[in-house]
């Protein structure tokens, strides 16, 4: 198994039969993919504002959760600290996570909550998402919920 697949966490073949003289869009391909299992990544972030394109405050006290397209889709959840930090470990790698930031009141996310992230391995190349905040309000995003048939408390993802 090539040593990507082991970081991104999933195998993947493609291929597409046709002739050179064929438009690629109009070939037909099949394609296949599976999560690597055993492989784990660390994503790592702070929350900031930022003026003049320098972090001049961190936002403590955000509520920030790792959420996944898996069955249990939420996988982790941390507060930030004093300096805004927030990490989490032994995610599984995969390309479909997002980032629910709930910032503490008088603070929102510049840009897009959630944040779409890819999570990779391995764990001790940690992935580094900043959050960008602002003053003043916005709707908080609606965390999904994991579903009755999930273990209570058991995170598929450790907080740092």
């Amino acid at each position: 198994m090539p040593d990507a697949a082991r970081d991104s966490g999933v195998v993947a073949a493609y291929c597409d039969f046709g002739y050179r003289e064929v438009d690629f869009g109009e070939r037909p391909n099949a394609s296949a993919s599976a999560a690597v299992p055993g492989v784990k990544a660390t994503v790592n972030g702070q929350m900031s504002y930022y003026r003049r394109g320098q972090p001049t405050q961190f936002i403590a006290g955000a509520k920030v959760v790792l959420v996944s397209d898996r069955h249990c889709p939420v996988t982790a959840e941390q507060t930030t600290d004093a300096e805004g930090r927030y990490g989490f470990r032994d995610a599984v790698p995969g390309p479909k996570y997002q980032l629910y930031v709930l910032p503490p009141a008088g603070w929102k996310v510049r840009g897009e909550n959630p944040i779409s992230i890819y999570v990779s391995g391995p764990a001790d190349r940690p992935i580094m998402v900043s959050i960008h905040a602002e003053p003043g309000d916005a709707p908080l995003p609606v965390v999904p919920a994991n579903p009755a048939a999930c273990t209570a408390g058991a995170p598929t993802a450790r907080s740092r």
